[in-house]
């Protein structure tokens, strides 16, 4: 991940989303749970130096089948002990394949009737993706058997609907989500002192939408210097 980050920052990129398959990852490096283990500890502070060179940083857990690619690089690397970067043609598009974080990352906006092929400057996938999905509602969206589940015959808003549904019971089932939503809401006497206590670290991060559901945000540092100074 901290790899990741870094190649970000030399690329120029401000805004980050970073997506992983790994819960427990996630929730360390938003701060939701504690890393107790002293290596980690040491990988998550100089994650947190690197993201604070950042204007904003969004965390998306995932399941595994979208973020093969990087499934794959990090089994290779477990196996030989050693960081390398891909240079292969064919293994780039070996990994272009396997990565599906667009398909979470993006909707399609394309009329069912619409050929993709003739989008202009190539820019089929571009334009078919033209609206971001709003990746603070989707931290814990759960699997879906099929990347390509929902048919285009269905009702758009009852698959939104459905979505909803899902994210929220996934954050109620989590007890640190079900805490913090609790807390949220004023709820507190529901919560032991411990409990209330972790809850009240992470209230200025969340807040709770019209659904019920947690939305994540992180102010942007170095802008809101310049506003301040604005």
């Amino acid at each position: 991940m901290n790899n990741g980050v870094r190649s970000a920052i030399e690329h120029g990129v401000t805004d980050l989303i970073i997506v992983g398959d790994s819960r427990r990852a996630t929730q360390q490096s938003m701060g939701v749970i504690a890393c107790r283990k002293e290596t980690l500890q040491l990988k998550l502070s100089q994650h947190k130096e690197l993201t604070a060179q950042l204007k904003s940083t969004r965390y998306l857990h995932v399941v595994r089948a979208y973020n093969a690619a990087a499934d794959s690089l990090a089994t290779e690397a477990l196996e030989s002990q050693v960081t390398k970067v891909v240079l292969s043609e064919s293994r780039k598009t070996e990994f272009k394949t396997l990565n599906k974080i667009p398909e979470v990352l993006y909707v399609d906006d394309l009329p069912a009737d619409q050929d993709s092929s003739v989008s202009p400057q190539g820019g089929a996938q571009r334009s078919a993706r033209e609206r971001t999905r709003n990746l603070e509602t989707t931290l814990d969206e759960p699997a879906r058997a099929d990347p390509k589940e929902a048919s285009e015959s269905e009702d758009p808003t009852t698959v939104q609907t459905e979505r909803i549904r899902q994210v929220r019971v996934a954050q109620d089932e989590e007890r640190g989500w079900a805490d913090l939503k609790a807390y949220l809401k004023g709820d507190v006497e529901s919560l032991s002192f411990k409990r209330a206590a972790n809850a009240s670290k992470l209230a200025d991060r969340f807040v709770l939408d019209e659904d019920g559901l947690l939305q994540y945000y992180k102010a942007a540092t170095t802008q809101s210097k310049e506003d301040t100074k604005g």
